[in-house]
């Protein structure tokens, strides 16, 4: 699948490397990728601030040593190669990506640069990147893909077909819209609100109808729901959580109204807050 035939991996200096790998292996072997390019970052790394008295030079071929047995084990059978730079890891993965060469970029939710170098990734990288939490399992039985209607929104079915494809057995596909009542105004006060609840309900599930009927590969194969919530993210997380969900799909942002009111800081506050991983379809 073009999705994924080149993939760029961050791999942070903690337990998140054995994550990452699992699933770059489990995605590249199932969607026969071409290559995956591993990139560990040590931003501003002087030997006399270590307490190990190895230069650069050793301690980049020590790392390597390591992620190279890691390799061994989740990685059997695909190219790849491992880069370990002495370069921050915003910078030195944003550099690789400006390249074009890349499809999916794959980076842990935890690492020793906090929430904030995955949310600088996710505005800035020009692909699709994949958040992993702890301990996630490479599980694509269940996806949902949050929906808000904008230009975004075919290449978010594309992306959630694609990890359907990859899953090699049948997946539970969900669209999710979380619409959201007005803000009040003198014209809302002189107007029944449960008629205008009823009938966005109603404007939003044509939509979305339309939206799979005429952009998914398989219609049939997608379950449409809307919701209500002035708080996206808080509704997409009990969704997800009521679903069993393994994998979320959104955009980064889109270009209309409907997009402006699902996702505003949603993204962010998904990023944070989701138990699952979240794909991330720019």
């Amino acid at each position: 699948m073009k999705r994924f035939e080149h993939i760029l991996a961050y791999i942070p200096h903690n337990d998140s490397d054995k994550i990452v790998m699992n699933w770059c292996g489990t995605i590249a072997r199932k969607a026969e990728s071409q290559k995956v390019d591993m990139l560990m970052c040590y931003e501003d790394f002087y030997s006399d601030l270590q307490e190990s008295p190895l230069n650069w030079a050793d301690f980049s071929s020590k790392e390597s040593a390591r992620l190279e047995e890691l390799a061994s084990q989740y990685l059997t059978g695909i190219n790849y190669e491992i880069v370990i730079v002495n370069e921050a890891p915003a910078k030195a993965m944003l550099s690789k990506l400006s390249s074009g060469n890349y499809d999916l970029l794959v980076t842990p939710k935890e690492t020793v640069y906090g929430i904030s170098l995955v949310e600088r990734l996710a505005r800035k990288s020009p692909v699709g990147i994949l958040v992993l939490p702890a301990d996630a399992e490479p599980k694509f039985e269940s996806i949902m893909m949050g929906v808000d209607f904008s230009d975004l929104s075919p290449l978010l079915i594309e992306w959630a077909e694609a990890f359907a494809e990859n899953a090699g057995g049948i997946t539970q596909l969900d669209a999710m819209h979380v619409m959201q009542m007005p803000a009040p105004s003198r014209a809302l006060h002189a107007t029944d609100s449960e008629s205008i609840r009823s009938s966005l309900y109603r404007a939003s599930q044509a939509m979305l109808k339309t939206l799979i009927k005429e952009k998914s590969k398989n219609p049939s194969d997608w379950n449409l729901h809307v919701s209500e919530s002035p708080l996206v993210a808080t509704q997409l997380v009990d969704e997800i959580d009521a679903m069993n969900t393994d994998l979320l799909v959104m955009g980064s942002h889109g270009r209309n109204a409907f997009s402006i009111a699902l996702l505003g800081g949603q993204t962010t506050d998904l990023i944070r807050r989701t138990p699952i991983p979240l794909l991330i379809v720019k």
